[in-house]
């Protein structure tokens, strides 16, 4: 929630403030998070030695990352949270360079991607109880690349408008909404007993996969749409791959092995 609503209050602290008022306003809001996290949040984890903590975590990630499903429902969720940033900074750029929009313009326009998040999240709950969590990631993860396919179509012919930037941004989010939800169960429920390992390696994928991506389309950038249409393509697919992998897994796993 708080990346998808970020931009609106950033946008109008920009055309207002000035661009460091944004820095401004996030060591405000994370003072007052810490503060409230220490008064709050407390521990519950009993307190282990540092070598026997440091030993279980390491061999927590092998065992882990040697799960063929594991690796697909981390590497699905980076993959498809890197779309989605990727195509909300190419966004920002694209608005402001190209379309010569204000930042506050850029901010309206990019809550449709909650509210496209926001709906799948909605569908998904209505639909998953009775489908699998590789199901659900495999079906987020076509829609994704779809979306991803018409976009490009889009931009790729001269079709460059807030809501050829936007729209397709909107069922973007809305397939993160079905897959990222089971993705993250998935991936906790490969091996229960590692359960916190795997949520946080999950949310390091999420964010490592966004900044990457990200970080590629500000070298290629040159205030056109193609880096975008390449990236984002690039996260999309290796997203649908990394979709599929707990499926086909799951499908292998179930079939009767035949006795010669």
């Amino acid at each position: 929630l708080g990346p998808m609503i970020a931009p609106l209050f950033g946008g109008v602290l920009i055309d207002t403030l000035g661009w460091r008022s944004v820095f401004g306003f996030a060591l405000i809001a994370g003072a007052l998070i810490a503060v409230a996290a220490y008064a709050w949040i407390f521990e519950t984890r009993p307190q282990i030695s540092v070598e026997e903590g440091e030993i279980g975590i390491v061999r927590g990630y092998f065992e882990l990352f040697r799960n063929p499903q594991f690796v697909g429902y981390v590497l699905q969720s980076g993959f498809n949270t890197a779309s989605f940033m990727t195509t909300a900074s190419a966004a920002a750029v694209l608005m402001k360079e190209l379309l010569a929009r204000s930042s506050t313009e850029f901010g309206v326009y990019f809550l449709v991607f909650p509210v496209g998040f926001f709906l799948g999240n909605w569908l998904s709950s209505r639909i998953g109880s009775r489908r699998s969590n590789e199901v659900m990631v495999l079906a987020g993860a076509m829609l994704s690349i779809a979306t991803i396919s018409v976009q490009a179509a889009l931009l790729l012919s001269g079709v460059v408008a807030p809501w050829s930037l936007f729209l397709p941004g909107l069922f973007l989010t809305f397939s993160q909404g079905i897959a990222l939800p089971y993705a993250q169960v998935g991936a906790m429920a490969t091996i229960p007993r590692l359960a916190g390992t795997a949520a946080g390696v999950g949310v390091f994928m999420q964010n490592m996969g966004a900044a990457v991506f990200t970080q590629l389309y500000g070298l290629f950038a040159n205030g056109t749409p193609s880096p975008m249409v390449a990236m984002v393509g690039l996260s999309g697919i290796l997203g649908l791959a990394a979709g599929a992998l707990p499926f086909i897994y799951r499908r292998k796993a179930a079939q009767p092995i035949k006795v010669p």
